[in-house]
């Protein structure tokens, strides 16, 4: 429960961006700018090409207007648009601000008009290290009520990602700062998680090992229905 009042309140500073704020420690501020070092983010698309990408070109001129760098890298796995134009891209921004990298992914799909945007840590986690980071996170996505932490089981990548729409949301500088500012949020609590299961020496292979590591003596007291998120009606709708 503290930990949903601590995200509520984080991201109603966050959707308020324009007001002045405290002098809490932000993952993301005027001193952190992407990494302009990273030989990679220098890709950027072409004028012919952000004709026909209409979302792509919006955020594009969104972070031209921070002066970051970024990659753009057009995806032909999932078809292409009848412009000739792949229908998938990324705009890849790399952040750091010296103690914690991060890459921001930002993954549009033109034709059906969504977008995610995804915060991926820099570091992985080993195969041994699975069962108690999957659990921190599933317990985390709980009180998460924007967005969510993901592990991807194949590689052993830890992300945040949100997601929106642009056929029913106007794509401003004021929306994409918003949703940039929510998924570093995510991220510094990726990190945090990241870094405390990083910290068992001997982690256990099964799940369920870690799952009363989770619960309070408030969610032993509390066995009544009513503790659930969803109780079924007893009357046909």
């Amino acid at each position: 429960m503290m930990m949903t009042m601590k995200l509520l309140k984080k991201l109603k500073q966050l959707l308020n961006i324009d007001t002045p704020q405290d002098d809490t420690a932000k993952p993301i501020s005027t001193q952190t700018l992407a990494d302009t070092d990273n030989p990679m983010a220098n890709v950027k698309p072409s004028c012919d090409t952000l004709e026909h990408l209409p979302i792509t070109s919006a955020i594009a001129n969104w972070l031209d207007s921070h002066d970051w760098q970024y990659e753009h890298r057009p995806s032909d796995a999932y078809g292409m648009m009848p412009s000739g134009v792949a229908q998938v891209h990324y705009l890849i921004v790399p952040f750091g601000d010296g103690d914690e990298d991060w890459t921001c992914v930002f993954r549009i799909n033109e034709r059906t008009h969504l977008v995610s945007v995804f915060g991926v840590l820099t570091d992985v986690v080993p195969v041994t290290h699975y069962a108690p980071m999957m659990m921190s996170l599933a317990m985390a996505n709980l009180g998460i009520p924007f967005g969510n932490l993901e592990l991807d089981p194949t590689d052993g990548e830890v992300r945040a990602k949100a997601s929106f729409d642009a056929e029913f949301t106007t794509i401003t500088d004021h929306a994409l700062d918003c949703y940039l500012q929510g998924v570093a949020s995510l991220t510094e609590l990726a990190q945090k998680l990241y870094r405390d299961v990083m910290s068992e020496q001997e982690p256990s292979p099964i799940v369920l090992d870690y799952l009363n590591l989770h619960h309070s003596p408030d969610d032993e007291q509390d066995q009544s229905p009513s503790g659930s998120f969803f109780e079924p009606t007893q009357q046909y709708q």
